[in-house]
């Protein structure tokens, strides 16, 4: 009796006979089609999927990295519509300090694939082995798109979507991932199907790995209490993970509703509150996992200080936004001013209205890296990395929401460097001193521009540059930098339309000037 005589009277496989039948039916998409619907129709094993997943494995293209990799991924199906999430808490998981392959493909029932939402960030989504071990190692995060690793896919991608409706294919496509199932976060849509792929997994030899599955969707998320599984060596263990227990606010459907890779891409880009707290409880649970942290409360928390905040958002929300910037010395003046504790100084501009922080990381301001670090660790608004900004590197060492780039410095590059950020996640705020410069920071398609009247060749100040703002498209963020030395100077800036200051030597004397600046308004 041959595989499919023995699924119509419902009789299940052996892995051993799963593995062949699939191996058969590769080149006949008839035989594929029936094989794959009499399955379904029957209900899958753990046996049955174990088989299929070891065929797949080894007709695979292997990543083979020095280090242990973990992903988030959902078996899909659920036809619910939401956003990305194990996507964008694969993102935000990465930047938290562990190392992730996200294992994916373009859209099979949704409208947005992981693949696609990717595409749409600008991310490359064809990456060789060597190129996901490059990457990996310089941003924690790479990508494996499933039919460049999966040949046999291109074989059976026409059946899956002739039969449409979700398949086997769809429980075990978290469980291919080129680059190992050491540690695997899998949302599943039907609760029946999580303790099957629990026991594959624990077969496959995961070393701590979750399974879960609540409220109709393959995510984990603030909906409510999600049952989940456990898996290590040792065995299984059932949780329950309450997200309001974890400090996390519920949310609804409605908050992890997506659309089309564009519209998901900018969700995901700039979280709303509910989107953004299903992230971190991602993010949170996949730290744990990999053991970065002992637990998912401190996973939460850490992952909750890489959050990308977009500084433009909270500039275009607030009626004058003023963006304080750590300061201690500049090339024109010199020493300025003491900041031993540039988080506690963060944190006191932040509590008097300051809508973003911007950290000097140049040592010719006595600024560094570190004081970027402690301060994006302890403030909850956007910061904004400042320096002299002319290459690659510094974008991906940039661990900041935002970054300066200066097109006196970087001239007709400004566009390269500015696409570069957007691919990193990082937004920029692109800052002119003449009409010149601005022509340029406009053909670069720079959404935020900085206007300084100090002149960097000589540290002269000209007022008349803020003028500029004039010749500026409204739907561009306007901020002026430098010259504002008290409530009036401000207020002129904001009277001329400018939507933020950035002010920084003048707080550095005097910090209480902070809560008077962010008294203002601006006439836009």
């Amino acid at each position: 009796m041959n595989a499919i005589e023995q699924l119509i009277e419902k009789k299940s496989l052996t892995a051993k006979e799963c593995l062949e039948a699939f191996n058969d039916f590769l080149d006949q998409p008839v035989r594929m089609g029936a094989f794959l619907s009499l399955l379904k129709a029957k209900g899958e094993t753990a046996e049955e999927i174990l088989g299929l997943v070891k065929a797949m494995r080894n007709q695979m293209r292997e990543v083979k990295l020095d280090r242990p990799t973990l992903d988030i991924v959902g078996t899909g199906g659920d036809r619910a519509g939401t956003v990305n999430i194990s996507t964008g808490a694969a993102l935000l998981a990465a930047r938290s300090g562990i190392c992730i392959v996200k294992h994916g493909n373009r859209s099979i029932s949704s409208q947005s694939g992981s693949a696609d939402v990717l595409e749409a960030m600008g991310y490359p989504i064809h990456q060789t082995p060597e190129e996901i071990q490059k990457n990996v190692e310089t941003t924690g995060f790479g990508f494996c798109f499933a039919p460049d690793y999966h040949p046999v896919l291109k074989k059976v991608d026409s059946v899956r979507k002739a039969l449409g409706f979700p398949t086997l294919f769809n429980l075990i496509g978290p469980l291919l991932n080129p680059a190992g199932t050491e540690h695997l976060q899998i949302g599943v849509y039907l609760p029946e199907f999580a303790a099957l792929l629990a026991e594959v997994l624990y077969r496959l030899g995961t070393k701590r790995s979750l399974v879960y599955s609540g409220h109709g969707i393959d995510e984990l998320s603030c909906l409510g209490p999600t049952d989940a599984i456990l898996v290590t060596e040792k065995g299984l263990e059932m949780l329950t993970i309450d997200p309001e227990k974890l400090g996390l606010k519920k949310c609804t459907l409605k908050d992890l509703a997506g659309a089309d890779a564009i519209t998901n891409a900018r969700l995901l880009n700039n979280p709303p509150d509910g989107l953004r707290d299903t992230l971190l409880l991602n993010a949170g649970v996949a730290l744990f996992l990999y053991g970065l942290v002992s637990s998912i409360e401190e996973g939460i928390w850490l992952a909750r200080r890489k959050l990308k905040r977009s500084l433009k958002e909270a500039i275009k929300r607030s009626s004058g936004a003023l963006i304080a910037e750590i300061k201690r010395a500049s090339p024109s003046k010199g020493k300025i001013g003491d900041i031993p504790d540039p988080a506690q100084r963060a944190l006191f501009y932040e509590s008097n209205g300051a809508r973003a922080i911007s950290v000097l990381t140049s040592d010719r301001f006595e600024g560094s890296l570190v004081d970027l670090d402690v301060v994006k660790n302890v403030v909850s608004i956007p910061v904004l990395r400042k320096d002299f900004v002319t290459n690659f590197d510094q974008l991906l060492e940039s661990d900041a929401d935002a970054v300066l780039l200066i097109v006196a410095n970087l001239g007709e590059r400004t566009k390269e460097m500015l696409d570069f950020a957007k691919k990193l996640g990082l937004e920029a705020i692109v800052e002119v001193h003449n009409r010149e410069e601005l022509d340029i920071a406009l053909s670069s398609g720079a959404e935020m521009i900085g206007v300084n009247q100090r002149n960097l060749k000589d540290f002269t100040m000209h007022p008349e540059v803020y003028g500029l703002i004039s010749e500026i498209p409204s739907h561009i963020v306007k901020i002026a930098e430098s010259g504002v030395r008290n409530s009036s100077d401000a207020q002129r800036l904001f009277d001329l339309g400018y939507d933020a200051i950035l002010v920084g030597e003048a707080l550095t004397l005097n910090p209480l000037l902070c809560g008077e600046l962010c008294l203002l308004k601006s006439v836009v």
